[in-house]
């Protein structure tokens, strides 16, 4: 996505595999929040940002849950997410 009035961007990629979800994104701020929607029935217990662990903060909002992290810096920056059954 890319928005002309403020030359802002973010560009990512998004995998789920059976016991984790890769996000891969670059974009050109110096603070992003990644919330990424959680499989039913799933929950991340544990989150890795450019291979090292991250402190993640989990919100519910009706029936959907998701997992947030805090990104510091421009650039690339992969985070993955490793979840388990709640």
């Amino acid at each position: 996505m890319r928005y002309p009035a403020s030359r802002g961007y973010v560009l990512y990629h998004y995998r789920q595999e059976a016991a984790a979800i890769t996000v891969d994104y670059t974009s050109c701020a110096d603070k992003a929040t990644l919330r990424v929607l959680l499989p039913p029935g799933a929950r991340a217990v544990r989150g890795l940002l450019n291979g090292s662990a991250v402190e993640l903060r989990g919100e519910s909002i009706e029936e959907s849950q998701y997992a947030i992290a805090e990104v510091e810096g421009r650039g690339a920056h992969s985070q993955v997410l490793e979840l388990a059954p709640r």
